[in-house]
């Protein structure tokens, strides 16, 4: 498909793709990230018997299951669909748009199968390499058939936020959401872990047999997308309105990507009265960001 010149494209989604194609693509890349290298807690000297066979089989040859292999398609078909968003907006040739995400999917993925290699709770192996790149090239072409719908509806959401949001009303809601987070985050932390609804012992995961919250995304990555992401999405429309222009204040934009998970990690560690988690914070300054970008 040439995004040029084909009939079948029309000037709405360029112009969808001209708003879309960073945020899409830098939001899965960010997504894909979080999923696949979550604890950030790289290790040499434990993981060093993965490295004493030859480099190639560093990453198991031997695949672990249908579902993992479709899970893993899966989690690179958004990257797929932002690749092919970004290639709209250069108007590249459809041939050399899906070549382009074939590799993009292949060298990400091997990128984080070998990251992988360092961290004693993964388990990289080929095959999710082979999954993540067919799922690249699957979004790609779901692009092709529903990119413009899913644009247009994302962009009538966002003109219906940006209307609703006033200077007044983010910096309220931000103040207001970083208290109410840290408040139900000690709440959490001093109740039993398994009457926690999302807790891997939980009762709603307690109700899907076989299924581990931790293959993909942990409970604890879940409380802080929810906690994180709002925050960031208030930030970015706050950059688009001018807020921090008005106060003058890049400092205060700093802040409130720091701020936040550092407050609830020290709330957090206080609470169980254990160590400092730096991996929390960068995750959580890594959530406000990825929201932030959403809303630029």
């Amino acid at each position: 498909m040439n995004y040029s010149s084909s009939e079948n494209t029309a000037p709405a989604l360029c112009w969808s793709a001209e708003r879309w194609a960073h945020r899409t693509l830098g939001l899965a890349t960010l997504a894909i990230l979080l999923c696949t290298l979550f604890p950030f807690e790289f290790f040499l000297h434990e993981t060093a018997a993965r490295r004493e066979a030859p480099f190639l089989l560093w990453l198991d040859p031997y695949p672990t299951g249908v579902r993992d292999f479709a899970e893993n398609i899966l989690l690179f078909v958004p990257l797929g669909f932002g690749w092919a968003c970004w290639t709209c907006k250069r108007k590249w040739k459809r041939p050399w748009g899906v070549a382009t995400a074939f590799v993009a999917g292949a060298g990400l993925s091997y990128t984080v199968e070998f990251l992988q290699v360092f961290l004693p709770t993964r388990g990289p192996q080929w095959w999710d390499v082979l999954a993540n790149t067919i799922g690249a090239v699957a979004g790609f072409f779901v692009f092709e058939v529903v990119g413009g719908r899913v644009l247009a509806c994302a962009s009538l959401l966002e003109a219906e936020v940006e209307q609703f949001l006033t200077t007044r009303r983010i910096i309220a809601i931000f103040a207001t959401y970083v208290i109410l987070t840290l408040a139900v985050s000690r709440e959490v932390q001093t109740k039993d872990p398994g009457s926690l609804p999302l807790h891997p012992g939980g009762s709603l995961v307690s109700r899907f047999k076989g299924v581990n919250p931790h293959n993909i995304v942990g409970y604890d990555v879940l409380y802080d997308v929810l906690a994180f992401a709002p925050l960031g999405v208030l930030l970015g429309f706050g950059i688009r309105k001018g807020v921090f222009r008005k106060l003058s204040s890049g400092g205060l934009l700093c802040a409130g990507v720091l701020v936040p998970p550092f407050l609830q990690e020290v709330v957090l560690s206080s609470v169980n009265r254990c160590s400092f988690r730096f991996g929390s914070v960068i995750l959580g300054c890594c959530l406000i960001a990825a929201a932030s970008l959403l809303a630029l």
